[in-house]
């Protein structure tokens, strides 16, 4: 029997988008703008839609049917069917038509759709949204307002986002509503975001170009971090445990920003809730690296501004986020091979048109930048793209051995043109991307390339490492340690060349603070367990890299900087406050026998990098500099003179004693007797967490190191003590 069925529609809508934005601070008073979207379109019309056939008869004033060949078959009961289609755009009720609708019974079926019924005659409801933004401390803020138009709101005695390094991460709990005309609760969306304000600093630059530095809440910082990589090849296989424990360990080694690099991914949610967290900011790149694009392509174009819609959408909320980059190396790469970058079909229009307009409209707080590197200065020319008077720059020059516009050489040895000396030269206000390769750990490799393989050179060592040529790095191990003939001392080899290299580069960056706001090292971890630049391995291992450089990228530090004439001793602060301290140095021979000391008084102003020691001679080669303070201002430092295969170690091993604190914890005590190079404690399990290592220590040095992330019921004797090259 075929019967008419009446379809009735029940009025409802839910929160597809919302955005919280914060555009000024005023003392303890954050100005907000706020904006909830939602699908709905007509709520609140009781007028049926019309539905007669397969396909909706969108457009027309008859009735739409549609056929089935059971529903409710067999009883009287009236037929009850749900969808989301909605018949747009009729006056007419909806019929449905079937071979067998409440057969035996003379009542029409009904169905029912929760779909908003869009284009009725009958006007819309307006819906209103009430949001809730709870504070850390517990205080509520709740504000009321209309869905589908930006709100200004405001929120007193705000509790304001910071990296972790200068102050607290604080996120508000966020609670949408969205409330129908009777005040009912349609849909509910929950959330955690920040209150901060973040831009990019490109005021005139006394020394010459423009400064380029963030501010975050209106304070100035130097960005201390490192290029993120996928965590891992097989990117489904990346858990959220593994991102903690990665960006832990940037956060623990005194780094509030990761950039997350053009080559790779748009990271996952976890990613971003994690730096939110832990106080750590994202450079994002957009999905672009190192090739023209034909962005004359309608096609393509489409594509790029979908997807920057929906990933610019997907993490404007994101307190961390610090930047868009429009891409990695693209204007680099394209700007050294046809000396230009004219409006043209290698993608200028995606980098300088649809990528900053989407984040324009979309985010409006988040700045925006064209590239990485990326440079506007009309003395530099078409190298100003990657020069030192503008914007951020890529210092390889240091590796790969060529000029990328930092100058220095000629160089008559390709070691000397890649040596980590050669950062001196280098005068940029931002550097987005430098470093050095190094081996992971031997056990790394152990567990990953068979023993039968695993010697220099080998094809597999080879394979394992993907720069070109694979040798590059020897010409640099030629003159820093010598030629490793055993994979044991290539790991030590590699490992020092790399925290020496990276460690020199900071200090001389953060020497020059203010005209040089940031250090971005490529690389922070790896993809997989070869051999690269990064400071964190596969196994999720910290190399020596990554131990030099928290000491390096502690808020203030102290180091030493070699002159043609002289010595001389640095302070950088990169804090909001004030420093007053005293610094004390220790001059010694290549023993590490004290041949003089001195207390240095050290008084800086917030942001401030000054000289506050120096003589006219240099060190002598394998002699050393020493520097610490009393109240551990800064950490200690060290510098010696020469490379480190003109250290004069004796290779004896430290003594040291191992304590049980815990089920999966223990304390090392290390006595050092004699100098030691990059003593460090190994428990040999990929887990364990050291709270410092790679030490230099003089006769008489004693350090406890404390270890976490044992395996349960461990063996204390498994825990030992191991110095470069032994």
């Amino acid at each position: 029997m075929w019967r008419p069925v009446e379809l009735r529609v029940r009025s409802s809508a839910s929160i597809i988008g919302h955005h919280i934005r914060t555009d000024s601070l005023t003392g303890t008073t954050a100005s907000l703008t706020v904006l909830v979207e939602t699908d709905a379109s007509g709520a609140g019309t009781d007028e049926p839609a019309g539905l007669e056939t397969d396909t909706v008869n969108v457009g027309t004033d008859k009735s739409a049917g549609l056929e089935t060949d059971t529903v409710n078959a067999g009883t009287d009961e009236p037929a009850g069917l749900e969808t989301d289609t909605v018949n747009a755009g009729t006056d007419e009720p909806a019929t449905l038509e079937t071979d067998t609708v409440n057969a035996g019974t003379d009542e029409p079926a009904t169905l029912e759709t929760d779909t908003v019924n869009a284009g009725t005659d009958s006007p819309g409801v307006a819906l209103d949204a009430r949001l809730t933004l709870t504070s850390p401390s517990g205080v509520a803020h709740i504000f009321s307002f209309p869905v589908g138009t930006p709100t200004s709101l405001t929120v007193e005695q705000a509790e304001l986002w910071w990296t972790h390094d200068l102050g607290t991460p604080s996120l508000y709990d966020v609670t949408i509503e969205l409330l129908g005309p009777d005040g009912a609760v349609l849909d509910r969306l929950e959330d955690r975001v920040g209150l901060r304000t973040i831009e990019i600093d490109r005021s005139p630059d006394p020394e010459g170009g423009r400064l380029f530095r963030f501010l975050l809440n209106g304070v100035p910082i130097f960005a201390r971090g490192a290029a993120w990589l996928p965590a891992d090849m097989l990117l489904g296989s990346v858990s959220d445990e593994r991102y903690r424990s990665l960006i832990t360990l940037a956060r623990d080694g005194n780094m509030n920003m990761l950039r997350i690099w053009g080559g790779g991914i748009y990271e996952q949610d976890a990613f971003y809730s994690l730096t939110d967290e832990l106080g750590v900011l994202v450079w994002q790149d957009f999905a672009f690296a190192c090739i023209d694009y034909p962005s004359d392509d309608p096609v393509l174009r489409r594509e790029v501004t979908l997807e920057a819609e929906y990933q610019v959408t997907r993490l404007r909320n994101r307190a961390s986020l610090a930047v868009w980059s429009g891409n990695n190396e693209v204007q680099l790469i394209h700007g050294f091979a046809y000396q230009g970058y004219e409006p043209g079909n290698w993608g200028y229009d995606f980098f300088h048109q649809i990528l900053p307009e989407t984040v324009e409209r979309l985010d409006g707080a988040v700045p925006y930048w064209p590239g990485s590197p990326w440079g506007e200065d009309e003395f530099e020319g078409w190298m100003a793209v990657n020069g030192v008077r503008d914007g951020d720059r890529h210092a390889w020059e240091v590796w790969h051995g060529f000029d990328f516009g930092a100058g220095g050489g000629p160089y008559d040895e390709p070691g000397q043109a890649r040596h980590h000396r050669r950062y001196a030269n280098d005068l940029g206000k931002f550097i987005s991307e430098f470093g050095i390769h190094a081996s992971p750990a031997l056990e790394t490799l152990q567990r990953w390339i068979p023993a039968g393989h695993l010697s220099i050179h080998s094809e597999s060592f080879d394979a394992h490492n993907k720069d070109h040529p694979k040798n590059k790095g020897d010409a640099v191990l030629e003159i820093v340690t010598g030629l490793p003939t055993t994979m044991r001392e290539y790991v030590d080899f590699t490992m020092a060349a790399q925290a020496e290299g990276l460690k020199f580069g900071v200090e001389h960056y953060r020497r020059r603070q203010p005209h040089c706001s940031g250090t971005l090292v490529w690389q922070f971890n790896d993809v997989w367990p070869g051999f690269s630049w990064s400071m964190v391995d596969h196994d999720l291992v910290p190399k020596s890299s990554w131990y030099a450089l928290r000491r390096a990228y502690a808020p203030v530090v102290a180091s030493f900087a070699e002159t043609a004439g002289g010595l001389e001793l640095w302070v950088s602060n990169s804090t909001p406050s004030p420093v007053r301290t005293t610094a004390v140095l220790d001059l010694t021979d290549a023993a590490g026998v004290v041949l003089g000391s001195r207390e240095v008084p050290v008084e800086l102003e917030p942001g401030e990098s000054k000289r506050v020691w120096a003589r006219s001679e240099r060190l002598r080669t394998g002699a050393w500099a020493w520097v610490r303070s009393h109240d551990n201002t800064f950490p200690p430092n060290r510098v010696f003179g020469g490379e480190v295969r003109d250290l004069q170690l004796t290779g004896e091993a430290p003594k040291w004693t191992v304590s049980r604190t815990g089920a999966t914890t223990a304390s090392v005590t290390v006595h050092a007797t004699s100098l030691t190079y990059q003593a460090r404690v190994s428990a040999g399990v990929p887990g364990a967490r050291y709270s410092d290592n790679y030490l230099d220590l003089r006769p008489g040095d004693e350090v406890v190191v404390t270890v976490d992330g044992l395996p349960e019921n461990f063996d204390p004797a498994t825990i030992v003590v191991e110095t470069y090259g032994s």
